[in-house]
């Protein structure tokens, strides 16, 4: 045979989602070129083979030529070899969990090579406790996703992961990174960038050590993830999504991470913040009066400036919904608290972004008594970068009178069209909300409400349904 094809993997055991790189090796061994190969194929490069051994289906994939591209023969003269490196997820999707075998397969004129099959182990993953938030902190098209992976539920610890989304042709899970090990319950939060893209991402949780919830970090930068470091604190309380990288300074160039603490438990001052370096971990208190009322909410829009616009919600009464924003900066501690807005409705749930031109857009599902049964509206804003706030008119959202809406995920685009999915009861446990407030059943999305969902924007604007199934991780439904 003039033509010997190999295949490398450079790993073989990895998680459902998780990427690695192939390498294909095709040698001309004959006294003759291999005229034409691969005819089909970008560059004439190897078709890839894929055999699911737990059922026997094999799947095809290649980089195909575009359909009207003209056709210039790829030959390979005696003596040499083509050979092809890939990042595998950019390839082929290997559908679910299980053992497979790929190939690499080259056709030329008058002939082909099948390579030896090597064995690819694909691991079971099943997220909760997800913080998914954009790479730069506005809307683009690359997403992050922190997670803990608790496969076993009965296991004590489970892998802190961090998942890398990309919106191109198709949206896609193009990389899966184990972080740490952590108690089961752990939240990781992630990082975002002050409108720009990040020098670097933290990745953060609280962990009990020794009867003392401490903050436990990693460091993701320059491709490489630090080893974890702990920070003892002695407030208790829950890491506020996101933290913010702080800039970097000629003396210290690799940049850390500010966020808030809050405390649930705490009748006088709930929130602190919580600063990370590589070195540890330091906290102070905010001496700003918090609202009255039940938290619901709170979430902070980081703008070019390095200015931070942390929003807090607070339900007073059950018609009695109030948002109150903390201004502060990376160089400037929050001193003051005030109530901006009120809504005479329940908050069933909220979103925010911070849009390319340093506006902060906000939005809000809330519910309130209706005749025969109670009425849900989409109830958007915008913080504009002159620091004045705007309330639209609420949206009425179109559901069937028998439906009633557990949780909201509402998300904003940047021009400030809202969408959101909903959590219902009933048969169909969850729809969708478009801008105009019509919905839409999706019956097939998994009913168990820990899995992580969330909407993204293609091009800012256009949303993505994004959602767990427990057998396939990460799914992705356009259009919405």
């Amino acid at each position: 045979m003039p033509g010997v094809i190999t295949v490398t993997l450079e790993q073989s055991d990895l998680l459902l989602q998780q990427t690695t790189w192939i390498t294909i090796v095709l040698m001309n061994t004959g006294r003759a070129p291999l005229e034409d190969m691969n005819p089909r194929n970008t560059e004439g490069w190897p078709t890839l083979q894929l055999t699911d051994l737990d059922s026997g289906n094999v799947q095809y994939f290649a980089i195909t030529k575009p359909p009207r591209q003209r056709h210039f023969p790829e030959n390979l003269p005696p003596g040499e070899k083509q050979e092809s490196r890939f990042d595998l997820n950019r390839l082929m999707l290997i559908p679910h969990p299980g053992t497979f075998e790929i190939r690499a397969k080259a056709v030329w004129d008058g002939g082909e090579a099948l390579s030896d099959p090597v064995k690819l182990t694909v691991r079971p993953i099943r997220p909760f406790s997800a913080h998914i938030a954009t790479m730069y902190g506005s809307l683009t098209p690359l997403y992050f996703a922190a997670w803990s992976n608790a496969v076993d539920p009965e296991a004590d610890e489970a892998d802190i992961i961090l998942s890398d989304i990309r919106i191109r042709r198709k949206t896609t899970v193009t990389d899966t990174i184990t972080l740490a090990r952590a108690p089961v319950g752990a939240k990781p939060v992630l990082s975002i960038a002050p409108n720009k893209p990040p020098e670097a991402q933290w990745v953060a949780w609280r962990e009990v050590h020794k009867d003392v919830p401490d903050i436990c970090f990693v460091l993701h930068h320059d491709g490489k993830i630090s080893d974890v470091v702990r920070g003892k604190i002695t407030s208790p309380g829950e890491l506020v999504p996101p933290l913010m990288l702080d800039p970097g300074t000629p003396a210290n160039p690799l940049p850390g991470a500010t966020g808030l603490l809050y405390d649930s438990s705490s009748d006088k001052a709930p929130l602190k913040v919580v600063r990370l370096t590589p070195k540890g971990v330091a906290e102070e208190p905010i001496a700003a009066t918090f609202p009255n009322g039940i938290m619901r909410w709170i979430s902070t829009g980081y703008r070019a400036d390095l200015s931070r616009r942390t929003f807090i919600v607070t339900q007073v009464g059950p018609l009695d919904m109030r948002l109150s924003l903390m201004p502060w900066s990376a160089t400037q501690s929050p001193k003051a608290i005030d109530e901006i807005y009120k809504w005479d409705m329940k908050l069933l749930g909220a979103g925010l972004t911070t849009t390319q031109q340093n506006h902060i857009r906000g939005l809000f599902v809330g519910e309130k008594p209706g005749n025969v049964a109670p009425t849900y509206h989409l109830l958007a804003w915008v913080y504009s970068d002159k620091d004045k706030f705007i309330a639209a008119d609420p949206i009425p959202i179109n559901l069937p009178d028998d439906v009633k809406v557990l949780e909201a995920i509402p998300r904003i685009n940047q021009n400030g069209a809202p969408y959101a999915i909903l959590r219902t009861d009933g048969d169909v446990k969850c729809y969708v909300c478009r801008f105009d407030g019509s919905t839409e059943p999706r019956p097939n999305v998994p009913k168990d409400p820990r899995l992580p969902m969330d909407i993204l924007f293609r091009a800012a604007e256009m949303p993505i349904m994004m959602y767990t199934d427990p057998k396939r991780g990460f799914q992705f439904v356009e259009p919405f």
